[in-house]
């Protein structure tokens, strides 16, 4: 073995692996090692960091070293703070402004001019820088402890996706701040967030979040559920396979196109929230057709 070499393991109190690469703190940025992840590590041909990308051979190691004394390895430098992508306010007001926006919206779906207003609901395109989607969407503002965050935009007819977000939004329960007043009430989880502002319209005496999607919930949102004093929480996502199981052929059609059958989100979220303590059943579709939601159920009942 070469001398230097295991000066150096003595001098670190360390041994090599089975490739013969010693593990150790970077002398250079400071990172240590972790067991499983390489990180910065040394040989009898020298050392490499995989952080910072700095090399060095033996004889410049032992000099970083204090040739055989150790030296406290350099703090981490630390990561400036990330800086907002967007001024998503100043989008979210260009969109509200759109003088075809309440058409837009009416065409859609049957929200009232004065919620559309209120949630600042507009209608207009993502920034190029933002989103490959360069077609007209209605826009949903999405706001997290009253500061916008983020944007979710519906397609009107393009093929780019149905909902999709632009870079740099954040992932948000929609209308969580209206949790606040359901103590005592039932709660419905939705996946459309014009869904949950047409249930709420319709039906005042029920609250209503959206989770943008099947996938999409978090650790926090179910404690925000603890500690709402709901009486009973109602999954409501779409009926189809993956959103709350859909029909039994809808089942077996989707196991004869993809081999097997997802967890469909519901069950799982249910699952999740029973665990937790909370009271959540799944919404039973009855006889609706594959694909409804509760947008178009109310629709029907309005």
């Amino acid at each position: 073995m070469n001398a230097l070499f295991d000066a150096l393991l003595r001098q670190h109190g360390v041994q090599p692996d089975r490739h013969g690469e010693a593990h150790v703190t970077c002398p250079f940025c400071g990172k240590e090692p972790k067991r499983g992840q390489v990180h910065f590590s040394f040989s009898e041909r020298g050392g490499k960091c995989f952080v910072c990308g700095q090399g060095a051979t033996l004889s410049k190691l032992a000099e970083l070293w204090g040739h055989g004394e150790p030296r406290p390895a350099p703090a981490p430098k630390p990561r400036p703070a990330r800086r907002a992508v967007w001024n998503w306010d100043a989008l979210v007001a260009q969109y509200a402004a759109n003088p075809r926006r309440l058409e837009a919206w009416a065409s859609y779906k049957p929200l009232p001019e004065d919620v559309i207003r209120a949630r600042r609901l507009g209608l207009g395109t993502f920034p190029k820088s933002l989103s490959k989607c360069q077609h007209e969407r209605l826009m949903v503002p999405l706001y997290e402890d009253g500061r916008c965050v983020g944007i979710r935009g519906r397609s009107l007819g393009c093929s780019c996706g149905r909902w999709l977000s632009p870079l740099g939004s954040r992932c948000v329960l929609y209308n969580a701040e209206a949790l606040s007043r359901a103590a005592g009430r039932v709660v419905f989880i939705v996946e459309n967030p014009v869904d949950a502002l047409m249930l709420e319209q319709l039906h005042p005496h029920v609250v209503a979040v959206a989770t943008l999607g099947v996938s999409m919930w978090q650790d926090t949102w179910t404690d925000l559920l603890r500690r709402c004093g709901a009486r009973r929480v109602v999954v409501a996502y779409d009926n189809d396979v993956p959103g709350n199981g859909g029909t039994a052929a809808a089942r077996a059609a989707w196991q004869a196109r993809h081999g097997s059958l997802p967890m469909p989100g519901g069950i799982r979220l249910v699952n999740r929230l029973l665990e937790a303590g909370i009271p959540a059943r799944l919404y039973d579709w009855g006889d609706a057709p594959v694909g409804a939601d509760i947008g178009s159920v109310l629709q029907k009942t309005a």
